[in-house]
């Protein structure tokens, strides 16, 4: 009986032990099962959104207080007891809890020595470390906000042909200058003045017209051409210095609207004139536009004006020449003249002098002490030397010009004398 005793109260031991490590390894099986839970659903999670796992370590350690970490409670394991034990019946067994650390006793039954159990060595706790992919979130990708667009600026418009005028018809028109005198070209500037001004075409001559003008004192390439015109600037009392060439765009057209032949600035003379022109109000000045003729190219037709008005190009297209083109008078030969010559290039150039208002009388042919007088006259008034020898530049100037309008009336009528 006392062996009976013995042996139960060693299944007793035994029974706690095992309960002890079932409730262990149950809990930790049940850790296991969870983080592999995790593990699995954060891989599959992984695979769904390509994001990059970030590998956390945690400690777990299998003691009851683990469960109490993990969030679960200790499952109560007391009254367990194995399949086998559980077919023979127990009611008047008393289980005492102090009997877990009690030694196994050393009584003996019938004579018999009971064996004595070893006393087991606690396993020592294992720390289970368990790695675990914790997926990292993916960011939602920030919503790039749309840039405001900029409102485009209102396109100024291209230049318009607003007429075509006829070879000797007057065309009047308007253009905007700055304050400073120059052309209007856009609306940004709202200080600006409107000008009025009429054009009528006057003239217009080829390479070959040049060559009998002015052959025989210029050198001539056989390309030269030009046009001459008259322009008034009306009715204008500011202050600005009006010079034509700054404030409308003149420049030589073709037919087909090829402007590459522009021509040159504008001078006050068919050739050797002077340049940057500037006009006065209300009184007509005669202009050249001279270029470069080329047979191989398109002829010119016509002078296109530009204006400028609001920020609107507008151009007028006068024609250069009229359907009949008379011929010009061939060019006298000049050579220099002085006093004391005597020939018929002296008479021509005393009946210039008289019809200009310099020479009175009548012309001789012989030039003396009034025609030098003359010369020196119509030389100052030129600009040039006054020296009283007409040289071929100054026959050139004195041929171009035309009569004045108090010309001398009556001088033919006037009595005869001498005019050297």
């Amino acid at each position: 009986m006392k062996r009976q005793s013995s042996e139960r109260a060693r299944l007793r031991k035994l029974r706690s032990v095992y309960r002890k490590r079932i409730a262990i390894w149950a809990i930790v099986m049940l850790i296991i099962g969870i983080i592999l839970g995790i593990v699995a659903d954060q891989l599959l999670f992984n695979k769904k959104d390509k994001a990059e796992p970030e590998v956390r370590e945690i400690m777990v350690t299998p003691t009851p207080a683990a469960a109490a970490d993990t969030g679960f409670e200790e499952p109560d394991m007391e009254g367990f007891v194995p399949d086998e034990e559980q077919q023979e019946p127990d009611d008047d067994i008393e289980i005492d809890l102090g009997d877990l650390d009690r030694e196994p006793s050393d009584d003996h039954t019938d004579g018999q020595e009971a064996t004595a159990e070893p006393e087991e060595t606690p396993e020592p706790e294992e720390d289970y470390t368990i790695s675990m992919e914790a997926a990292t979130a993916t960011p939602e990708p920030t919503a790039t906000p749309e840039p405001t667009p900029t409102a485009e600026p209102t396109p100024v418009p291209g230049p318009t042909t607003v007429a075509v005028v006829p070879f000797g018809e007057t065309y009047e028109f308007t253009t905007q200058i700055n304050p400073d005198g120059t052309a209007r070209f856009s609306t940004e500037n709202d200080s600006f003045e409107t000008l009025s001004f009429s054009l009528t075409m006057k003239d217009y001559m080829l390479p070959s017209d040049f060559a009998s003008k002015w052959g025989n004192v210029y050198k001539l390439q056989g390309t030269e051409a030009g046009a001459g015109f008259e322009l008034t600037l009306h009715d204008y009392t500011g202050t600005a210095n009006i010079v034509p060439q700054n404030i409308i765009k003149i420049v030589l057209q073709s037919e087909s609207g090829n402007t590459e032949n522009p021509g040159f600035q504008l001078m006050d003379a068919e050739i050797a004139g002077q340049p940057d022109v500037s006009v006065k109000s209300n009184e007509p000045k005669m202009l050249w536009k001279r270029y470069t003729f080329s047979n191989a190219g398109e002829p010119m037709e016509y002078l296109a004006v530009s204006t400028y008005n609001n920020g609107a190009v507008q151009t007028i297209l006068f024609e250069l020449k009229s359907d009949v083109v008379p011929t010009p008078n061939p060019a006298d030969q000049y050579t220099t003249l002085s006093r004391g010559t005597k020939s018929d290039a002296v008479l021509d150039l005393q009946k210039q002098l008289i019809e200009l208002g310099y020479l009175s009388g009548k012309a001789d042919g012989s030039y003396g002490e009034k025609t030098q007088t003359a010369v020196t006259k119509a030389q100052k008034d030129f600009g040039m030397e006054e020296n009283g020898t007409a040289t071929p530049d100054f026959q050139v100037r004195l041929f171009a010009e035309t009569a004045k309008p108090a010309a001398t009336e009556g001088a033919e009528d006037a009595a005869e004398s001498e005019t050297n």
